[in-house]
């Protein structure tokens, strides 16, 4: 739901703005912030979204590929805190 409402994020803005006089969908718009948010969350849950789909299009995963997946999203954490830790500096 967020890839898509990222990609469809210009029609969300100009629908709401161009709605702007209805109430209910004036509540709907999202701030820059939000959006930045939707990106990060997204770009922190693909790759956990691939893992997932690649181990279901197996019968039966060996323990070699899980913990090579496990190793690998564990990385890719590690590597997300470091750039948080430094960009907060």
């Amino acid at each position: 739901m967020m890839v898509r409402s990222l990609y469809l994020r210009k029609a969300i803005d100009w629908y709401l703005r161009d709605n702007e006089g209805h109430r209910k969908l004036a509540a709907l718009k999202l701030s820059t912030a939000e959006w930045e948010a939707i990106e990060l969350l997204t770009s922190i849950l693909l790759p956990f979204k691939a893992a997932s789909q690649s181990h279901q299009a197996t019968t039966r995963p060996g323990i070699n590929q899980v913990f090579w997946t496990y190793e690998s999203l564990f990385n890719k954490l590690d590597r997300l805190d470091t750039a948080v830790r430094t960009a907060i500096r």
